[in-house]
């Protein structure tokens, strides 16, 4: 280890490394570690800034064990550190209680009002059914409620957390034990763990001090699309059995169009500006003054944008944006006859999350694609997919 660099260190038997290891795999940076790098055993003091958002929580972790009350299919997380045993209350931090099972690799999230009880034993211990640990959906929490007397409303909700969704749940928490979570909250976009090297754990010595254990998120926290967004991606790469499952009103369906036609526009000014920069680039702003947006001009030429290559020669570009990250959608036969007609100097521009990080996806000569068996069509209007 460096010599100006501090190592992060987790007490022996303490379940914390596990989350401190799964939210580095999910893309949180250390910001600033304990005094001499040190975490207590449990109830770590964690600050977590993400966006303009600063989240304040004091995490205690557990070990999911088997029920003491000999039923095979009940579990229990065994809270042994209570308020009313002597813990000291932190007004600045929301508490945080997980189960942790290595087996499964999933944490069980208790309701933190567990905390409260216990009496002077300090025994809080929380019981479920061991069916929640099987939960293996990377991309959504499952909440499932139990009986629990010591709650007013006699129910207890239990979140079975897959490693991929912790973020979630640390920035829901509140709404999740309450029933009324509808997984659309913070960080309840999709995003894949990475592996953590030793590296992870190692800061520089001017970012040590304090009790608290700070992590940091570098970009906007990923949110899962609305029902209404998942609905106008749909439409744009032609998922009709999505559609009509929806039973949408006639109104409903006409704000679905507007949106894809305004998700179209900005996928073809995308492609116009970008056209032109790259002729700009290649030394060619004659060709890049020339390059016109046909389709605010005509809507039966079968292509959108005329542009060219830097040698001179024309470009006739179909361009299919979506909101999505889908790589199949429609042309009409109009299209096709445009593809085949201009052969080689025809593409198709595929845009992909238009309206937050457009990507292009250029597709030479579809109608050569097709021959080769690079392309494939369906005849609902052409269904195109992309391999």
């Amino acid at each position: 280890m460096p010599r100006n660099a501090i190592g992060l260190y987790v007490p022996a038997r303490s379940h914390l490394r596990f989350i401190v290891e799964k939210l580095l795999a999910a893309g949180w940076e250390i910001q600033k570690v304990p005094d001499s790098g040190q975490l207590v055993r449990n109830g770590q003091r964690f600050i977590f800034r993400a966006s303009n958002r600063e989240v304040r929580l004091c995490i205690f972790a557990y070990k999911v064990t088997e029920s003491s009350r000999g039923r095979p299919q009940e579990r229990r997380i065994e809270i042994t550190t209570t308020y009313q045993k002597g813990l000291v209350r932190l007004h600045d931090f929301e508490d945080v209680v997980l189960g942790v099972d290595y087996d499964h690799d999933i944490l069980v999230g208790v309701d933190p009002e567990r905390i409260e009880f216990g009496g002077p034993t300090g025994n809080a211990s929380s019981f479920f059914d061991s069916e929640g640990l099987a939960w293996s959906n990377e991309n959504q929490i499952l909440v499932l409620p139990w009986p629990a007397n010591v709650f007013a409303s006699g129910i207890e909700h239990h979140a079975f957390v897959k490693p991929a969704r912790l973020s979630e749940y640390l920035f829901n928490l509140e709404e999740i034990h309450n029933g009324a979570y509808a997984g659309r909250g913070l960080f309840s976009g999709p995003f894949a763990l990475k592996s953590v090297k030793s590296q992870g754990f190692v800061v520089q010595l001017s970012d040590s001090g304090g009790e608290d254990l700070i992590l940091s998120w570098g970009t906007t926290p990923p949110k899962r699309k609305s029902s209404k967004e998942e609905l106008v991606e749909a439409f744009e790469e032609g998922e009709l059995s999505q559609l009509s499952k929806a039973k949408l009103t006639p109104e409903e369906l006409e704000h679905i169009k507007r949106r894809a036609e305004e998700n179209g526009l900005l996928g073809e000014e995308f492609v116009l500006n970008r056209e032109r920069e790259a002729l700009r680039s290649a030394g060619r702003p004659d060709l890049a003054d020339k390059v016109k947006w046909i389709s605010q001009e005509s809507t039966t030429a079968g292509y959108d944008v005329l542009s060219f290559e830097a040698s001179g020669e024309p470009k006739f570009i179909e361009v299919k944006s979506t909101s999505g990250t889908g790589r199949s959608f429609d042309m009409s036969e109009n299209e096709w006859e445009a593809a085949k007609v201009y052969g080689s100097s025809y593409y198709v521009y595929r845009v992909t999350s238009v309206v937050s990080t457009p990507d292009v996806s250029e597709f030479p000569d579809p109608w050569a694609l097709l021959e080769e068996g690079k392309l494939k069509r369906t005849p609902l209007t052409w269904r195109v997919m992309t391999s």
